[in-house]
């Protein structure tokens, strides 16, 4: 089989499908379609409702093969099945990359996969521990995990996670939560270089901790306030400020627990910044923190590290077992214990903490998770599903993705 796949005029094609497709997404489909042999085309399911906020953060990046499907809101199975299930007849993919098994997008991709009998790669950042598992939900994940190929997961503990829901460990490979490292690399760099001019026309303080996150439940950003009301009282005037960027519906719940900490002139919401403008924040910040109670990667704790950062992060962000190394280039903490998240702010603000050795060691650690990485899990699941037996495809199987296609 592979030697027929090989033969073929370009090479087999893939299709790699996403929703809304930010500047890290971008990355991929990049990279991915400098790959010997492989023909990449990149599916974006676009609500039109985010659509000028999307074009705006990738606008710049390097051209991939992109087929935009422009949908007005609310999504629907009925108004997604067949533009989607239209675009892939046309494309005709030897293998498609469905962004895991919930989104109606990717219920849809696998739907088609299943009619047309085409190898699947389900791509994954799911971990046992990332949410509460319902033994139900969990056999029909199963099911769906029984259809494909093979699997690209983002590291060690999504890979364990796929394999309990039935993916061979042969067939799983890493890479898929990655960043374009340069990108933040040579541009916090360059932002270094012209530190006075850009934090004085920013208004950034000399010293302060950079939190990158939508402001929603999950990110816990108001514990992380009650966090540095904490590490504040105890440092006393050395004490480092806080730039929070990101926007979201809790905005005015923080700004209250902010006022209410009498943290005005320490904590600064910022709100949304371009992918572009990003570098800024980063290349001025003294480290990075990122509190989630619930984050199946953490993709900004990647570009916090190819920007040079020390990094706080979550035990609950699934990156940390790949990317934190514990004392070298950063601290994890218990999410829900704000004494312990305090601490951490405090240890590595603290004057004995050698914080450019440990950005140094972040550079070093993300570097073994960058775009190369991404290439290499892209390219063998690819070949890995193509050149796998048929899978079989009930009518039972069938009628489940229907049926949740529609929840």
């Amino acid at each position: 089989m592979l030697g027929t796949a090989r033969q073929q005029s370009g090479g087999p094609r893939c299709a790699l499908v996403w929703r809304d497709i930010g500047g890290y997404h971008a990355a991929r489909s990049h990279v991915a379609n400098r790959i010997p042999n492989l023909h990449v085309d990149t599916i974006e399911v676009l609500e039109s409702a985010v659509f000028a906020e999307f074009r705006a953060e990738v606008s710049g990046t390097s051209p991939f093969p992109r087929h935009e499907l422009k949908l007005a809101p609310p999504m629907r199975a009925p108004s997604v099945r067949g533009p989607l299930h239209a675009l892939l007849d046309r494309l005709s993919p030897d293998v498609v990359f469905a962004p895991g098994w919930s989104m109606l997008e990717a219920l849809l991709a696998i739907e088609w996969c299943a009619l047309k009998s085409v190898p699947l790669v389900i791509m994954s950042e799911s971990t046992r521990h990332d949410a509460t598992r319902s033994p139900a939900k969990e056999q029909v994940k199963r099911r769906i995990v029984g259809l494909a190929a093979a699997a690209l997961v983002g590291g060690g503990p999504q890979a364990d996670y796929v394999v309990d829901l039935g993916m061979p460990r042969d067939r799983v490979f890493l890479g898929y939560d990655i960043v374009d490292n340069d990108h933040f690399a040579a541009n916090a760099a360059r932002v270094r270089e012209q530190a006075p001019a850009l934090r004085a026309r920013h208004r950034l303080p000399e010293r302060y901790f950079l939190c990158c996150a939508r402001l929603v439940a999950k990110k816990n950003v108001p514990r992380l306030i009650e966090a540095v009301a904490a590490y504040r009282a105890a440092a006393g005037s050395d004490a480092w400020e806080l730039i929070v960027v990101g926007p979201g519906p809790l905005q005015a719940e923080i700004e209250e627990t902010i006022a209410a900490r009498g943290l005005g002139d320490a904590v600064h919401l910022v709100g949304a910044r371009g992918y572009a403008e990003l570098p800024v924040y980063y290349g001025l910040a003294s480290a990075f923190i990122l509190p989630s109670t619930i984050d199946q990667w953490g993709l900004v704790v990647n570009e916090a590290m190819a920007s040079g950062l020390p990094v706080l992060v979550s035990k609950r962000c699934g990156c940390t077992h790949d990317l934190v190394q514990e004392g070298r280039n950063g601290f994890t903490f218990d999410p829900y214990d704000i004494g312990a998240m305090a601490d951490a702010m405090r240890r590595i603000a603290s004057d004995d903490c050698d914080r450019a050795a440990m950005g140094a060691a972040s550079r070093a650690i993300v570097a073994e998770w960058g775009p190369d990485r991404f290439v290499a899990g892209f390219e063998a699941a690819a070949w890995t599903a193509i050149e796998a037996p048929k899978t079989h495809v009930s009518v039972a199987d069938r009628l489940l993705l229907r049926a949740l296609t529609w929840r």
